[in-house]
């Protein structure tokens, strides 16, 4: 219940997140954030359960998952490390707004938004060079008058990157008519809830934990 209470403080506020990085809350947070999305992937199995009986078009999008095709080497790096390094940097950096998180966090949200766009697809490498070279310009360009506007939006602005976080994981399923977009917030579900929860320990723990939490919430995918 002191779990739940404390997300919804958060969301009702999120800027009045207080700043705390003992190692005893540390190792609660862990503990929370397990059971927290333990509780958030029991309701999303149960609401599965219930629309797959009564609904087939939602059986057709559940079942159309795409699959991870990379060896298991990759996959674990690629969902371990590599995953969650980019989508925090580009989700839950900036939220800590100074200059040079608002011009990393930008520059990872252009190039990754042209990615699943399908409009900019390179090599790893090259996307990497690409947000390192946003990253130079944008810092440059930012002053402090764009800083104190994000800093008088940052309310919207981590809520923007809560969302975003979740629409980013639409492609996870294959989409084959219309009418199966229907099911996008159910099937989101999870990454929007997860998204609140890394938002809180960014804010209130900082960048490296909120990373950590993200590395252990996608080990699951790879062990089964």
């Amino acid at each position: 219940m002191i779990l739940i209470n404390t997300i919804i403080s958060f969301l009702k506020n999120p800027i009045n997140t207080t700043q705390d990085k003992s190692f005893t809350t540390f190792r609660n947070l862990v503990i929370q954030y397990i059971i927290y999305s333990f509780l958030i992937l029991s309701i999303f199995r149960i609401l599965n359960m219930i629309i797959l009986d009564v609904c087939d078009t939602y059986t057709i999008v559940f079942n159309n998952r795409n699959p991870i095709t990379n060896p298991y080497f990759n996959s674990c790096v690629i969902l371990i490390i590599i995953a969650p390094l980019v989508e925090e940097l580009t989700f839950r950096l900036g939220l800590k707004i100074n200059r040079l998180n608002l011009a990393v966090s930008l520059s990872c949200n252009i190039i990754l938004t042209l990615y699943f766009l399908k409009v900019l697809q390179l090599p790893f490498i090259y996307r990497f060079g690409s947000i390192l070279i946003l990253s130079i310009i944008f810092y440059a360009i930012i002053n402090n008058r764009i800083v104190s506007f994000f800093k008088s939006k940052q309310n919207i602005y981590i809520y923007y990157n809560i969302l975003v976080f979740a629409l980013i994981h639409i492609p996870n399923y294959n989409y084959e008519q219309y009418s199966h977009y229907f099911f996008i917030p159910l099937l989101i579900f999870p990454q929007f809830m997860s998204g609140i929860f890394l938002s809180y320990a960014r804010l209130r723990y900082g960048f490296v934990l909120a990373l950590f939490l993200h590395m252990l919430h996608n080990l699951p995918i790879v062990i089964k």
